[in-house]
């Protein structure tokens, strides 16, 4: 991932997730967070997004927070995920001599 501003995920073939997978996919997230890197995901699918549902209305925080909610920063589409990596990208206008 060395030099990536964003990784977007098209959930679309995702149609079954587990609780097992479900917890791979949240260290990957919270991983490339880490790394400064943003996660934006779209697409999701009925199963995965009611695991993801059932998951938040057990767990939530006493602030409401939802435990997914690095997963569910959706866009409506790849290009609106390659504006905001390109945003991110741009040079600082100080930066310049």
């Amino acid at each position: 991932m060395e030099g990536a501003d964003v990784v977007v995920c098209d959930m679309r073939h995702l149609t079954f997730l587990d609780v097992t997978g479900l917890a791979l996919l949240l260290a990957f997230v919270r991983y490339l967070t880490a790394s400064g890197i943003a996660f934006l995901t779209y697409n999701w699918q009925g199963q995965p997004r009611r695991l993801l549902d059932l998951l938040d209305d057990r767990y939530a925080t006493a602030d409401r927070r939802r435990p997914t909610l690095l997963l569910r920063r959706l866009q409506g589409s790849a290009s609106a995920a390659r504006a905001a990596g390109a945003a991110r990208s741009r040079p600082d206008p100080q930066d310049s001599p």
